[in-house]
């Protein structure tokens, strides 16, 4: 989920370089976030709320606060560029949808038959 948080931000940014200025970028939350909810049943059944919530932290933590340190540190960059408002912008409609998406699995699957544990 993490990898997909920063792939979303080239998706979403418009500009020079891995840049695509898509404005339904939010639309791959979607997949990502409906195989992570579908791993987490399978692995963690009756914590899946929990497991979610947890995987879900870290993978927000690691894509963007540690992602835009790095860059900072690695690249140059201006640390206040990975924390710009068009950046949080897309990673709030990305967040969104994707738990939206992670909760609504989580939910269908322990629905099914023989999903109690």
């Amino acid at each position: 989920m993490a990898a997909a948080i920063h792939v979303d931000w080239h998706l979403a940014r418009h500009g020079p370089g891995l840049s695509l200025g898509w404005a339904y970028h939010w639309l791959v939350a979607i997949p990502v976030f409906a195989l992570a909810a579908e791993h987490t049943v399978r692995r963690w059944r009756s914590h899946a709320g929990v497991a979610g919530v947890v995987s879900i932290v870290i993978a927000t933590v690691l894509a963007q606060v540690l992602e835009p340190i790095a860059e900072s540190l690695f690249f140059g960059v201006p640390l206040g560029y990975g924390f710009r408002p068009e950046r949080l912008t897309a990673f709030g409609a990305f967040l969104v949808v994707g738990i939206l998406t992670f909760g609504v699995v989580v939910s269908v699957l322990r629905r099914r038959p023989g999903a109690t544990e």
